[in-house]
């Protein structure tokens, strides 16, 4: 399996829930998974749900550095 970044909103309530997302994970076998949770809890700029984790204003901040990020550490960039 190849690196997987799992992501959730704190406000999704039917699509992707961490709980979920955990048990998904599980269930994938063995390699290298991560979770990270979007939410002002968290240290978010917002309360994420699951369509607004791609349209928020914030998200550019938020998650879409997360994946930038992930796709370096795992030698992946993409060209921009």
């Amino acid at each position: 399996m190849p690196p997987t970044l799992h992501i959730a909103g704190v406000k999704d309530k039917a699509l992707a829930q961490p709980i979920d997302i955990k048990q998904f994970m599980a269930e994938s076998g063995i390699g290298i998974q991560e979770i990270v949770v979007y939410g002002r809890r968290y240290g978010h700029q917002h309360d994420y749900d699951h369509i607004n984790m791609l349209t928020h204003s914030a998200a550019r901040q938020d998650q879409f550095t997360d994946l930038l990020a992930w796709f370096e550490r795992f030698g992946q960039v993409p060209s921009v």
